[in-house]
């Protein structure tokens, strides 16, 4: 659902600014999963994870996913425009 709402946020977004927004989700996500791991039994990382590779991952999947979804607006709108 994140993902969704930062797409739909960032759908006429520069890409500084897309860059700026995944900020916004992917800290306040990687921050309660820290608290989470360190705190509660909900989250155990296994060898090789730590919050720096669930900061990165999710950046970089919002990110991937923003930049498909722009390539998938384009393509349709080229292929659909009836000016």
């Amino acid at each position: 659902m994140s993902c969704v709402f930062y797409n739909q946020l960032t759908k006429d977004s520069r890409i500084l600014q897309c860059l700026l927004k995944v900020l916004y989700f992917s800290v306040p996500m990687t921050i309660t999963e820290l608290w989470l791991e360190k705190n509660t039994q909900l989250v155990k990382y296994k060898k090789g994870w730590n919050w720096k590779t669930t900061f990165y991952s999710i950046s970089f999947s919002f990110l991937l996913v923003r930049f498909s979804m722009s390539v998938i607006r384009r393509l349709f709108n080229n292929k659909y425009d009836f000016s």
